[in-house]
């Protein structure tokens, strides 16, 4: 290269090329609310003048001589014109799949001296972190769009926004909505332009739950502005990480950053679900695209208290923890890692989950997995074709398949029809709609006309929407004026009070109408993706879909409760079952009314009554009244045949106990107001008889859904009659259901103290302190259960209890007396290896571990 020159004026080069570098950082960091076309054009500006800068110098002096310099700053210049993400990681592309939200992930090892990990607290629903982990039991499915970059984290790496066109979608299925109680929290860096950085739920006002960053500060969000809408005073754009926590009680917002409570706000969220959860933007509008990093994003379905939140925040980056072992019901708890010394110790630590709202009432559930049988009840179903399963709403489904003629086939039982009351519910996907074939989801009909149907639900060939019929003397249809899409889980369920019949989508009412009388009894099975006989189309009329949770009420449910039991969605609502049921675990939840061995107030699964009077008073003792009629009414109750009983028990208006099992016939008829007429007659005979004041109790809570009213009852049967064990039991399952196991544990303590030989109580007392993660008493109280009636599963509960607790070589013993009787469950396997693992045996640990994967090849280990 000979006699290379640079140009000698370059006035014009030098204002091109300062002004392109101007406009291009300008674009990338501006303090401006631009669109985000307002960017891209800043940049493009820039581009092109700092190309002409380049291109054009004031003398071309040496252009021949120095084409490679001129080409390297051309290709720098080209370069600085691009989008450029805060960081140099590597972009994603849009439309990659990235790692699901997490509930656990491996444990990495931590440091000599390092700050260990937090315990996730209980209750998390979902959890992204950008770290190259493998995903658990979850649910959600994360797409990166635009330039995501994965990088720089708080703890470990963490996701990278350039606030232009960068977001992630993901499915909000199974997060708290209506007015449930929630938090979500998060790390993040934000820059001047940062907006609103995480949100689920439809953006309209007070539907939407976010938290956003305007003018530098965190705010509790409020979709388009208002009142509702405050900010703190913390400076939050600041090049440094901030922890933010969004919780929400059912009453009051509170916003704490850097695990200080910094603003509050009363709130009243009517969240619905958009099927999406939105990192990074709304995609409302190109204004609310999130600038900055974010890592850690959690979701809970609970108000983390202020301890909770301060905790995560002093752990920094070291995080929550990510290792587990394997609980009972499936369910994981974590495992603490500490090094010192470059010795590691891990040691257990749990994660809860949330007990889930019963609903009083049901008979019988379906819920296909990988079996026809009736969860709750007894009405066994048999598979019909060539059966499969996929996974449904809750846990596995029905797959119904028209070609194999698949189907469920209950038997006809008494049970099924004839009722006075009703509320039939299933979650159904439709595979595809054709315009000449109806498609029946639940029936006990053969539907050939007025006469020959008890109930029905289908897709309907001539209107294409859901109906909905029933029949007594004469007959009713309701229809669902929405759309139906195709591959989507609706919720479709419909209510008889005796006077009205309701049918519901999706938790809302969409059609109703006056109707009267007992429901038509019909010699047909109870079919679940068919109808009985032909159909219209030859062969049934067979579903192309996927039906979950086929569910029968004996009584009408309410809106609320209809939508209590969608909004629970792949959670699912708890299973009424006795506290002896061998099904119980410490993470179940107990029936809303547990049933004591003295079965004097029962839950709403099977009614027993009253059998003795209360306090010292006037009544007689039951075994004292010689009266016929009460008598043979009493029977006839006993045997369930309420009307029956009825019949007999309003021939001895003067007994005081006639009119107490005359309010409870009445509760099982879901009559509120002749339930309580007598039992206020009850009262009048005998203003003491504690046992009226239990059962009233039981109705306000039934029947009327008054929490408040119903304890106060029962606060009343205890002042007459602080003996009667029962009444501390019902006055601790409404607050055991209701997740405040704080309250609930001293009306079990004292059940115990009045009454210490029910296994059941200690059980279900063990069950309390297991929530209260209290697990040494968790193990003490199990074994007062074991004492006195031992159940194989209280052997593994209590050796979980034990894990909790650090006593390994306690809980092996417990393992071991549980795998002698029950050796083809993979979790204890899974449980005792782990357990010999924080004991050192490796041998022994990797042995059990592989034993569970011989009992149950699709075990699923953490």
């Amino acid at each position: 290269m000979k006699n290379f020159k640079r140009p000698q004026k370059l006035s014009l080069s030098a204002l091109c090329l300062l002004a392109g570098i101007f406009l291009i950082l300008l674009g990338l960091f501006t303090p401006l609310k631009l669109p985000f076309y307002g960017e891209r054009l800043l940049r493009s500006i820039g581009q092109f003048l700092l190309t002409v800068g380049i291109l054009l110098p004031a003398k071309p002096v040496g252009w021949r001589g120095c084409w490679m310099w001129y080409l390297s700053v051309l290709v720098a210049g080209l370069f600085l014109g691009l989008p450029v993400p805060i960081n140099t990681s590597t972009a994603v592309e849009t439309s990659y799949s990235i790692p699901p939200p997490i509930l656990e992930s491996i444990a990495t090892p931590q440091s000599e001296n390092a700050v260990p990990c937090l315990p996730s607290p209980p209750g998390m629903v979902a959890w992204w972190t950008a770290d190259e982990i493998i995903p658990d039991i979850v649910r959600q499915e994360g797409i990166l769009s635009g330039h995501v970059t994965i990088g720089e984290g708080k703890a470990g790496e963490g996701f990278t926004f350039d606030g232009i066109d960068n977001l992630i979608n993901a499915s909000d299925d199974g997060f708290p909505l209506g007015s449930e109680a929630r938090t979500l929290e998060f790390w993040m860096k934000p820059a001047l332009k940062a907006a609103m950085p995480v949100a689920y739920g439809s953006f309209a006002p007070n539907d939407a739950f976010y938290a956003l960053v305007k003018d530098g500060y965190a705010c509790i969000g409020q979709w388009r502005g208002g009142p509702l809408e405050v900010c703190g005073s913390k400076n939050v754009v600041d090049g440094e990480w901030h922890h933010l926590a969004l919780t929400y009680d059912g009453a009051t917002a509170l916003l704490y950053v850097d695990g200080v409570l910094e603003t509050q706000v009363e709130k009243s969220y009517h969240t619905t679900s958009s099927q999406m959860l939105y990192i990074g933007s709304p995609v409302e509008d190109g204004e609310q695209y999130y600038k900055g990093l974010l890592d850690e994003i959690s979701l809970y379905a609970r108000a983390l208290t202020a301890a909770e939140i301060q905790a995560i925040f002093t752990v920094g980056s070291a995080g929550k923890c990510k290792g587990k072992l394997l609980t009972a019901l499936n369910e994981p708890f974590e495992m603490e890692e500490t090094c010192a010394g470059g010795v590691c110790q891990q040691t257990p630590l749990p994660t809860l989950t949330l007990a889930r709202d019963c609903v009083p009432g049901l008979m019988n559930r379906w819920s296909g997995e990988s079996n026809a049988d009736d969860s709750v009840g007894s009405n066994h179903g048999a598979l019909q074709g060539s059966f499969m399963f996929t996974q449904g709403k809750v846990g596995k489904a029905f797959v119904i398949n028209k070609i194999l003629n698949d189907y469920v086939e209950v038997p006809d039982a008494p049970n099924l029809d004839r009722m006075a009351q009703l509320s039939l519910a299933a979650w159904v996907s439709f595979d595809a709609f054709l315009p000449d074939k109806s498609q029946w989801i639940v029936s006990k009909a053969a539907g050939s006309g007025n006469g020959s149907n008890s109930y029905s639900i289908w897709f309907d060939r001539y209107t294409q929407r859901l109906q909905a019929n029933i029949e007594s003397e004469e007959s009713s249809t309701l229809i669902i004026p929405d759309e139906i899409e195709p591959r989507r889980f609706y919720h479709i369920a419909f209510t008889y009070d005796g006077k009205t019949f309701k049918l519901y989508l999706d938790g809302v009412l969409k059609s109703s109408m006056l109707f009267y009388g007992n429901i038509r009894n019909t010699p047909y099975p109870f079919l679940i993706g068919r109808r009985f006989g032909e159909g219209d189309d030859g062969h049934g009329d067979v579903l192309m879909g996927t039906v979950d949770e086929v569910e029968i009420y004996n009584r009408a449910l309410s809106e609320t409760e209809i939508q209590t039991i969608f909004n629970a969605a792949s959670t699912g609502t708890c299973q009424p079952a006795t506290a002896t049921s061998p099904e119980t675990s410490p993470t179940a939840t107990p029936v809303v009314l547990p049933t004591g061995p003295g079965g004097d107030v029962a839950n709403s699964v099977e009614v027993q009554p009253a059998t003795t009077p209360g306090a010292p008073t006037a009544t007689p003792q039951d075994a004292d009244i010689t009266d016929a009629n009460y008598l043979q009414g009493k029977a006839a109750f006993e045997a369930k045949n309420y009307q029956e009983a009825i019949s007999y028990l309003e021939k001895s208006p003067n007994l005081a106990a006639a009119h107490l099992y005359l309010g409870m016939a009445y509760i099982e008829l879901g009559d509120a107001e002749r339930s309580f007429n007598e039992f206020q007659q009850a009262l009048g005979l005998d203003p003491n008889y504690a046992k009226v004041y239990v059962n009233r109790g039981r109705a306000y809570y039934l029947l009327r859904r008054d929490e408040s009213q119903a304890i106060a009852d029962w606060e009343k049967a205890l002042s007459l009659d602080p003996t009667y064990v029962q009444t501390y039991l019902n006055i601790a399952a409404v607050y055991f259901n209701s997740k405040r196991f704080s309250a609930a544990l001293p009306y079990y303590d004292q059940a115990v103290a009045v009454d210490p030989t029910q296994a059941d109580v200690w059980r279900t007392r063990g069950h309390t302190l297991y929530n209260l993660s209290d697990y040494a008493a968790c193990a003490e109280s199990l074994s007062r259960a074991i004492e006195l009636e031992p159940v194989i599963l209280d052997y593994y509960e209590r050796g979980v209890c034990y894990s909790f607790a650090g006593q390994h070589q306690v809980a092996i013993s417990d393992y071991d007396l549980y795998l002698n009787e029950v050796k083809d469950d993979p979790r204890a396997w899974w449980n005792r290896g782990q357990c010999y693992h924080f004991l050192g045996n490796e041998e022994q640990a990797e042995a059990d571990k592989k034993k569970a994967f011989e009992v149950d090849p699709s075990f699923s280990p953490p």
